[in-house]
């Protein structure tokens, strides 16, 4: 498959959560958002700003998802207008231990906006995929 070059901006920004979210790194899993993104969970939790994204991660990252690895796959992404797309992704989050531990698959919606430095979210929606393979 050949990605537009949309595509292509995207997933690596997508790649940049993955890099973040492996490294435990909140700050830098935050830094993929504009500064007043909007994040629902998937547990529901409603965040806004890129602050309240970075203290909610540093704390999993911390806790529950300490060690885990998540495994992101653009699914596709399209030019809603000038300069904003819509994106889908996949997830595969793997914890190593803890009342977490197991494999948990979701799909992502994520709004993106080109800014003058590139790319960043500036909304995303978690959901649990629970749909059979």
């Amino acid at each position: 498959m050949t990605l537009t070059d949309l595509e292509q901006q995207i997933a690596t920004l997508v790649a940049q959560l993955e890099t973040a979210w492996n490294a435990g790194a909140a700050a830098a899993f935050a830094a993929c958002f504009t500064s007043d993104a909007r994040f629902v969970t998937v547990r529901g939790d409603y965040l806004v700003g890129r602050g309240m994204i970075a203290e909610l991660h540093k704390q999993l990252f911390d806790g529950i998802y300490r060690g885990s690895k998540n495994a992101y796959t653009l699914i596709t992404a399209t030019e809603v207008a000038p300069a904003v797309a819509v994106a889908n992704a996949r997830t595969l989050l793997t914890v190593p231990g803890g009342p977490m531990a197991g494999e948990y698959k979701a799909i992502l919606t994520l709004v993106a906006v080109q800014r003058p430095a590139g790319w960043q979210f500036a909304a995303l929606h978690t959901t649990l995929d629970t749909a059979p393979q």
